[in-house]
């Protein structure tokens, strides 16, 4: 919706309050004081000197108290839709309700002044002559100085209704959808139009209503006095006024009409005319710019003068531009939408109403806004993009330290025709695809009967690096004929090909009108290219042949594939008809049943059944049907998921009675690199059954499965038929290598779900000792920690070097060049660059190498040796050379690759958007203050002043602070409460994936409050802007100015605003559904009083249980040692050393660990709304973490009130 409010046409002007009425009255005297110079006949502006009467006669409304009572009653719209014939919505109706309370509760402060004017009579006053003449000339007075605040008013409660009404009514009536024979649709233009002056009539009548009521009340209050003057009725103010006709009228338009293409219009026709004027332009644009860039792209292949060239296409842009949207206006029927629309809306000109002949002006004027708005902005885009080429030229030349650009003409040694390269393209890409064909069908023939070379080698050694040497011959034997038709047909093409002169480029001739022939030395030269081109694109085209071949397929099953022109082709899927012949099903006892298929069956073969061949061939060596693959992979994943329960259950329990392993070690909370030789094995014999049970029923799918054959006689169809024995045998071999190569993951997942252990060391290097993980842990870190300021370290360096040309001692120059050539001298820059942050990256590990503990290999752990640590910082220092090689050359390649190859990649005409600093935020005031409006490719784009992009910045922060406290609060509340959906779940600590559709619509509606002060804020803040203004200046490419935004921009600017702002918080709610997922996470307090009182009763017998052992503890260290404080003090270490290990055998052998792991296996979450749940392993593991830090924290107390009781009795000399 387009920002209504500011125009900039003023339709009254605001009087100072300070020109008010003020009427003494007394029994002896009534002097009346009037200040009325601010209203002049000589002011002409919109209803300063209209009377409510005048103004709705002229229009045929009725000025009758009743009459406008009636129709001002709640159930006016839906009288206005029944006579039209449609039904409003209640949802469109609350909404329009809304609006006008809205408007009454703005108008009646306003309205309350009219009270000022009113004179205070004496409560008695006789009935004289003298008497009624001074009450009926005070009337009068009162009377027109009541008319001219009514008047003044009048113009504040407008300027209400355009600044706060006229807008959010417009969005409702845009998003309206009315109920015509029951059914919905949308409004066409003229009933919106319609609608929106029938409604907004209506609240102009309140107005005048309200004021009516105002000199009602004063006539009332006053009867006795204006008896005295019984002759005139002063009860209806408009007719006293109307008989007197003190002012006349000067109306132009109705207040909801503004001035725009040279005629008033509805404020709701004109936010139509811009939002189709928007999508107009952006569909423009979007054209304008790819041929800007086509212009640009052309002439960096063809000009041997881009430079001049690209400067010369910037003198041209202004008529360029004229042009391209003279043009767009002749072809582009879309404009014909604007005269349509024009014929459907009421238009007011020189006090009438236009007819659908009188238009015409109108929709002219509306081009001519389009074209001027469309040259002020399309000529700065055209600026940017080629600023943006012109940027990469002079980049590109830096890096290949030469201003000659690579074009067509060096690719060739001649600048050919475009469409002549393409041509020769197409021959070359032809000629391609039957050679790899013919390679094909030749080494799969070699491959089948074993081909043996003439050195006693044979290709079944399968090795490229092997066997090239004497198959490239071959190879290339078979597609010589191919070879040389290639050459004869290329040369017969190029004996015509077309030669580009220099003038197609500098003058833009897109015609190619200056063009001649190639001489013969051009020609030869040309072929000459494509010859050495083809050996290597043979050369190449027999590896990666080779390699597929290799790769998916293996050698025994390749006696089902003939050479020759048969067509390979594995089908994903077949007709559904025709799968008939498959029937299966699959109970608990993993039965299966097939269809015959007695004998092959011939079906037709579409495109779009390729999908999955090469998975299928690559999986089991031939084409199985994808329905049967289908079936095998359902059995196969069952099974999984029975082994890895049956892995979890067989860990869980060999932990639980500490079960001995063949070593003689007991089974522990090791990981699984430690444990997996000795636990795999058993691990694999104890689910043999389970695998037993798996083959018997992949036996009975394979033996009924099909397979798909090409038919020989119609490449467009294929032939399906069971598998043959030996084929099933083959399959029953990959099953069993599938199932065998997974055991080993699924072995190590089960272990990992069960101890929550991961691997055994960071490192895959060895760094000579054997450390800790978490030591391990602490070295990856810090060298994590430094590993970015080196990678930026880096990057600043090679950028300074490309940019600034560097040259080496030898006298070289930087270039583009290789990592490997570029290495030698660029690794002793590095290492001098960052030598600061290797130090302290060294200081560092020192330190965590220097608290280090090594690990034995029969369990535990000790210090390192002085030795080891010398071993694993020289182990270190050549892990960090190496990996800093390996981040050298990556930041080397990545920024040669970023600042060449985004301008030199000239195969394509259209430019990526990044070209002219695009963005896909629709609005980015938070990176930058651009601004780019409309859609995606919309080119559209403003640059605000920096104080304004930062006033909006700070006005979007606050709003999605209040959203986020919303959406936080209200997630909480409901996961806490377990609300309930309309579709009978319940929100918990579920994903955002399986809760969003029940939960965003109603935080939508929360929020919608929040995000309509947001937007009004915003049209605020945007009605005050100013944006930058880039205009073109040969010399120095651009001038920055400053204006004000135009209507226009300041529509789609709050437009798109909002649409980013809408776009940015439903992206953000994921994120705080999460976050209040864990906020709510279930802990001990969760569980039900029965659960929470056993763990309570399990925790008080383990500290009384450990409250001897810390006495017992303590007793034996200080037996031998006097009980001084500092001696107490040097022991603290040692004495929870000891505690730890001790605590932990007493809570393992006591029996509370099993305890309670076996209740919490059992326990069940006590909610408010339902009956409670068993806890899931997650919670369960986290509940059992809770405990653990309850009972380190009173084991500490415990600690803590032993040694606090021996050092006082050390003190009184006390026994202990």
């Amino acid at each position: 919706m387009h920002d209504i409010n500011h125009y900039g046409y003023e339709y009254g002007t605001s009087q100072d309050d300070s020109s008010v009425l003020s009427v003494e009255t007394n029994l002896a005297q009534v002097s009346v004081t009037t200040d009325l110079s601010c209203f002049t006949a000589a002011n002409n502006s919109f209803l300063s000197h209209q009377l409510p009467r005048n103004f709705y006669v002229d229009y045929g409304y009725s000025i009758d108290i009743e009459e406008v009572s009636e129709n001002y009653g709640d159930n006016f719209l839906r009288e206005y839709a029944a006579k039209c014939g449609y039904r409003f919505t209640e949802d469109f109706l609350s909404a329009m309700e809304k609006h006008r309370m809205n408007f009454i509760d703005k108008v009646d402060p306003i309205l309350v002044f009219l009270s000022d004017v009113f004179p205070r009579f004496p409560k008695e006053l006789e009935c004289s002559n003298e008497n009624i003449i001074y009450v009926m000339d005070l009337i009068n007075k009162t009377r027109d100085c009541f008319s001219e605040r009514v008047c003044h008013l009048m113009n504040k409660c407008i300027d209400v209704l355009r600044s706060d009404i006229v807008p959010i009514t417009i969005r409702s009536i845009f998003n309206c959808n009315v109920i015509d024979c029951n059914s919905q649709r949308k409004m066409t233009n003229s009933e919106m139009e319609l609608l929106f002056l029938h409604f907004f009539s209506i609240l102009e009548k309140s107005v005048l209503l309200r004021a009516v009521k105002y000199w009602r009340c004063f006539c009332d209050d006053n009867k006795s006095v204006l008896s005295f003057i019984s002759d005139v009725y002063y009860s209806d103010r408009f007719i006293l006024e109307h008989h007197h006709n003190r002012i006349i009228p000067h109306i132009n338009c109705q207040s909801v009409f503004i001035c725009r293409f040279g005629a008033y219009i509805s404020f709701i026709s004109a936010a139509k005319i811009d939002e189709m004027m928007v999508g107009f332009i952006d569909r423009f644009s979007k054209s304008f710019k790819k041929n800007i860039r086509y212009k640009c792209h052309r002439i960096c292949n063809l000009s041997d003068e881009v430079f001049s060239n690209i400067g010369e296409l910037r003198e041209k842009f202004f008529d360029l531009v004229a042009e391209e949207f003279d043009k767009k206006i002749m072809k582009d029927s879309d404009i014909c939408v604007f005269s349509d629309f024009l014929n459907d809306i009421l238009i007011w000109d020189n006090d009438k109403w236009l007819e659908n002949s009188e238009k015409s002006s109108v929709f002219e004027s509306i081009v001519d806004y389009m074209r001027n708005f469309w040259v002020t902005t399309a000529t700065t885009d055209a600026y940017n993009i080629v600023i943006s080429f012109q940027e990469k030229l002079s980049l590109e030349g830096r890096l290949i330290g030469d201003k000659c650009l690579p074009t067509v003409g060096d690719k060739w040694r001649s600048r050919i025709h475009p469409d002549d390269d393409r041509k020769i393209f197409s021959i070359r890409r032809k000629f391609k695809a039957k050679s790899k064909e013919i390679i094909k069908d030749k080494f799969c023939a070699m491959i089948k009967e074993e081909y043996k070379f003439s050195d006693g080698t044979t290709i079944v050694d399968g090795d490229w690096g092997k066997i090239s040497k004497n198959l490239l011959p071959i190879a290339q034997e078979s597609v010589r004929h191919l070879v040389d038709e290639e050459c004869v047909e290329l040369s017969k093409f190029l004996f015509n090909v077309r030669i580009l002169g220099d003038s197609c480029v500098s003058e833009f001739d897109e015609s190619f009108v200056s063009t001649r022939r190639a001489s013969s030395k051009e020609i030869r030269n040309i072929l000459e290219i494509v010859v050495n081109y083809l050996h290597r694109k043979n050369r190449n085209l027999f590896h990666k042949t080779w390699k597929f071949l290799i790769k998916n397929m293996e050698i025994n099953s390749l006696n089902s594939i003939d050479s020759g022109n048969e067509k390979r082709s594995f089908i994903d899927r077949i007709d559904p008809i025709l799968d008939t012949t498959l029937a299966h099903s699959v109970d608990g006892e993993s039965s299966c049943s097939l269809v015959k298929l007695e004998a092959p069956v011939v079906v037709s073969m579409p495109i779009d059944f390729l999908g999955r061949r090469d998975k299928i061939v690559n999986t089991w060596g031939l084409s199985l049907h994808p329905y049967d693959d289908k079936l095998v992979f359902f059995i196969r994943k069952k099974f999984s998921v029975k082994i890895s329960n049956h892995l979890r259950g067989l860990f869980y329990g060999m932990l639980l009675k500490k079960t001995e392993l063949p070593s003689g070690k007991a089974l522990c909370n090791h990981t699984w690199g430690d444990v997996s030789s000795e636990l795999y094995p058993i691990a694999v014999k104890s689910i043999e059954p389970i695998i037993k049970e798996q083959c018997s029923e992949l036996l009975v799918v394979f033996s009924k499965s099909r397979v798909i054959d090409a038919n020989m006689d119609d490449e467009f169809s294929c032939i399906i038929r069971r598998v043959t024995d030996d084929e099933k045998n083959s399959l029953m071999l990959r099953a069993d290598v599938c199932t065998n190569s997974s055991l080993m993951c699924a072995a190590r997942s089960a272990w990992v779900s069960v101890t929550g252990t991961s691997k055994s060391h960071v490192f895959k290097e060895t760094l000579g000792v054997k450390l800790r993980y978490v030591d391990n842990v602490d070295i990856l870190n810090a060298r994590k920690k430094y590993s970015s300021k080196i990678k930026s370290k880096i990057y600043d360096k090679f950028r300074e070097m490309i940019k600034s040309n560097h040259k080496f001692e030898d006298g070289t120059t930087i270039g583009n060049f290789s990592w490997a050539t570029m290495s030698k001298k660029l690794l002793p820059i590095v290492r001098d660059e960052i030598k600061n942050i290797i130090d302290d990256q060294t200081n560092e590990i020192e330190k965590n190498i220097s608290k280090a503990r090594v690990v034995l290999d029969f369990g535990g752990d000790r210090e390192i040796t002085g030795k080891e640590k010398s071993v694993v910082l020289e182990h270190l220092d050549r892990l960090m050379y190496v990996a800093l090689k390996t981040l050298s050359r990556r930041v080397w390649h990545s920024l040669v690759i970023s600042l060449k190859d985004n301008f030199t990649d000239k195969d394509s005409l259209v430019a990526d958007d990044s070209d002219v600093n695009c963005t896909d935020n629709l609005i980015d005031v938070i990176n930058s203050t651009e601004v780019k409006l409309g859609n995606k490719d919309c080119d559209v784009r403003i640059k605000l002043c920096y104080k304004d992009d930062l006033a909006i910045l700070n006005i979007r922060k606050r709003f999605s602070s209040e959203i986020y406290s919303y959406a936080s609060d209200k997630f909480s509340e409901m996961i806490k409460e377990r609300y309930k959906f309309d579709d009978g779940t319940r929100a918990g600590v579920y994903r955002w994936e399986r809760v969003s559709k029940n939960i965003l619509p109603i935080i939508k509606k929360g929020i919608e409050p929040i995000i309509e002060r947001e937007r009004i804020k915003i049209r605020e803040m945007l009605s005050v802007s100013r944006l930058n203004v880039s205009s073109p200046d040969n010399s120095s490419g651009a001038t920055t100015m400053t204006r004000e935004l135009t209507p226009l921009e300041r529509s789609i600017a709050l437009d798109t605003t909002m649409k980013c702002v809408h776009r940015q918080v439903f992206r953000n709610f994921c994120r705080i559904w999460n976050v209040a997922v864990k906020l709510s996470s279930v802990g001990l307090s969760y569980l039900r009083e029965v659960d929470k009182s056993e763990i309570d009763n399990i925790r008080l017998e383990f500290i009384d249980s450990l409250r001897s052992v810390v006495d017992e503890v303590i007793n034996s260290l200080l037996s031998d040692t006097d009980k001084s404080s500092s001696t107490l003090d040097y022991m603290c270490p040692d004495l929870h050393s000891i505690l730890s290990k001790r605590s932990y055998n007493l809570f393992k052998v006591g029996g509370f660990s099993n305890r309670l792991i076996l209740l919490l296996s059992n326990a069940q979450l006590a909610y408010p709304s339902e009956n409670g749940r068993f806890i899931t392993y997650e919670e369960r593991k986290s509940m059992l973490e809770e405990f653990m830090g309850v009972i380190v924290i009173e084991r500490d107390y415990l600690v803590k009130e032993a040694i606090g009781k021996y050092k006082n009795t050390s003190v009184f000399g006390l026994p202990t």
